[in-house]
């Protein structure tokens, strides 16, 4: 308990760094997207999902759907905080590699066909 009590004051003490909360969340919200995606991609068409009164985890269907909508938002959201917030970096590291060429042409290459199909 006193470890607790102790860890709490020390919290106080920080500063709440949004940048490292806006990542946290990224985070978190793409794995729950994960999650649910893939235990959407296993459920039961919506009849026999309804008819059976399918669960997993005491959640229907239609709440995992819920899920992944109301996740993904969050998702696109704080993506595009966490992008404002790392603008500088990114165009950074952006600018290095139009600077030292684009070596990997065979992998750009792949990577577009195996995105785009």
């Amino acid at each position: 308990m006193t470890i607790m009590v102790g860890y709490l004051l020390e919290m106080k003490k920080e500063k709440f760094k949004l940048r490292a909360f806006t990542a946290l969340v990224v985070l978190w919200s793409f794995i729950v997207e994960n999650v649910t995606g893939i235990v959407l991609y296993i459920v039961p068409p919506g009849r026999i999902a309804h008819w059976t009164n399918w669960k997993l985890w005491g959640f229907t269907k239609e709440q995992w759907a819920a899920l992944h909508t109301i996740f993904g938002y969050i998702f696109l959201i704080f993506a595009v905080i966490h992008i404002y917030y790392n603008w500088k970096p990114i165009m950074s590291y952006l600018k290095q590699k139009i600077k030292s060429g684009l070596r990997m042409r065979k992998e750009l290459a792949v990577s577009l066909v195996v995105t785009i199909s």
